[in-house]
């Protein structure tokens, strides 16, 4: 008798034992500390930028796929395959879609532990910095998650409720202006810039998306004034090394085996064709006995903008065009 309770209490005590690795730093160590939350931002940016399961990827093959300015070119790929058929076809065990969403949540809730921790540091100009660049990525997540789905979780864990799209886009700009306040009132310090990728300018950024997704929310008189507060001489890009590859490249340019351009004219038909002299046709295809990737997934290396200059343009013209009083005077001069 006494064996067996010695037995049933060693094994009960041996399954209840917690094996801490006295190496790795603990959730507490990292989310209370500069270098902690700087490692998890720069995380986000990893989420977000590269290989096949990130979010910019997943999304440029969503949008291209479904927009027919791309084709599938390996019939073997059934998750591309089925985002061509579309209709029916696109469920929700479509790994791209999944992608998409896995990573967003994952970018929300890792960019909510920075935002709010950072905001306890003494140094409150790198504090500023990790809130803005974290900041990037959730409204990213957000705008993303808002641009494929009807309505989007309001945010992580457990019998979180849905919102919709309007409501997730509005969630992203309500993200960048707490990070524009935040930078206004300490600006970002060289140390930080110097902890993270070079690539992104964090002011010009954020006013970018904000301007991005009050055009999607149907805000055009934000969105017209987060456009003109970016300066269009600056650029944001990811960028990548020997580690982090172009996921674009990595996964559809080298291998010639996923994804490629319809066409020349990238899908486009009847008045919607490029014209002769569209200086993006050779910019973004090249043709080499097919028509392939070029331009931004051009190379290992090749950076990828967080924004183009002429979106900003075209979001001017827009919100001009589509405000309650339309101004096409000024739209036709953007």
């Amino acid at each position: 008798g006494y064996a067996l309770l010695i037995t049933g209490i060693t094994l009960s005590t041996a399954c209840n034992k917690e094996y801490l690795n006295p190496n790795a730093a603990t959730a507490d160590q990292v989310l209370t500390s500069a270098k902690g939350l700087t490692g998890v931002t720069v995380g986000l940016q990893k989420t977000f930028s590269t290989s096949r399961a990130g979010v910019l990827y997943a999304s440029i093959t969503l949008n291209g796929l479904t927009t027919n300015e791309l084709i599938s070119i390996n019939t073997g790929n059934t998750n591309e395959e089925r985002l061509v058929a579309g209709g029916v076809q696109v469920d929700g065990a479509n790994t791209i879609l999944g992608n998409v969403w896995t990573a967003s949540n994952k970018i929300i809730y890792d960019a909510d532990n920075v935002i709010n921790n950072a905001a306890t540091l003494p140094d409150k100009n790198y504090a500023a910095g990790l809130i803005a660049h974290a900041s990037i990525f959730k409204a990213l997540a957000l705008g993303n998650l808002s641009q494929y789905w009807e309505k989007i979780p309001a945010g992580t864990g457990q019998n979180v409720q849905f919102i919709t799209r309007v409501e997730g886009f509005n969630k992203a700009i309500a993200t960048i202006d707490n990070a524009l306040a935040v930078i206004a009132a300490n600006a970002i310090s060289s140390s930080f810039l110097g902890n993270v990728p070079s690539g992104i300018d964090i002011p010009n950024t954020l006013y970018a998306l904000k301007a991005r997704y009050a055009l999607f929310a149907g805000n055009y008189s934000l969105a017209l004034t987060a456009a003109n507060a970016v300066d269009l001489s600056k650029r944001s890009t990811f960028t990548y090394d020997a580690l982090n590859l172009n996921p674009v490249f990595e996964v559809a340019t080298s291998t010639n085996n996923v994804i490629q351009p319809k066409n020349l004219s990238l899908g486009q038909v009847g008045a919607n064709v490029p014209d002769a002299g569209d200086a993006r046709i050779p910019f973004y295809t090249v043709v080499n006995t097919t028509v392939r990737i070029n331009g931004f997934g051009a190379s290992t290396f090749a950076q990828i903008p967080v924004y183009l200059p002429g979106e900003i343009t075209l979001i001017k013209a827009e919100a001009f065009a589509r405000q309650t009083t339309p101004d096409l005077s000024n739209a036709l001069t953007e």
